[in-house]
Formats: C-alpha cells, structure tokens, sequence
C-alpha cells in the first residue's frame, strides 16, 4: 500500500491545479493541509498518514469547502 501513496492525488491539489498563482498561494497560507491548524480558530488538527479528503475543525466547526467549490 505504501507503493501507492504518493500516486493519490489529494482532491485540494485537484482544486489547487483551477486556481490563479494567487489563490493558490493564499490556499497554500491557510489550508490546514499545509498549514496543520484551523484557518479560523487555529486549533491544531491531527496528523494523518495520508490526508483525509475533507477536513473540518471539530472545535470550531469550520467545513472545507474546497471540494464543493471544484465542483
């Protein structure tokens, strides 16, 4: 399973590949993918071998919204 991991393709890098340099730069700032806390509260959010598909903050309630955006 190893193998495979680095042939995922994360939904925000799909999401990040519609983006202006801009936009992607400031997703790349704030998303807790890259960032390991909340955009909104800061809280940190746990490490995961692979990252989930959707990350939401359990102490704030803050949703991703990036995938539906892409749709």
């Amino acid at each position: 399973m190893a193998e495979r991991s680095d042939r995922i393709i994360h939904p925000i890098t799909q999401v990040l590949a519609r983006l202006s340099r801009s936009e992607q730069l400031e997703v790349m700032q704030t998303h807790p993918l890259f960032t390991g806390k909340c955009p909104c509260c800061g809280s940190r959010v746990p490490h995961h071998s692979l990252p989930p598909a959707r990350w939401d903050c359990h102490d704030c309630g803050w949703e991703d919204d990036a995938l539906e955006a892409a749709s």
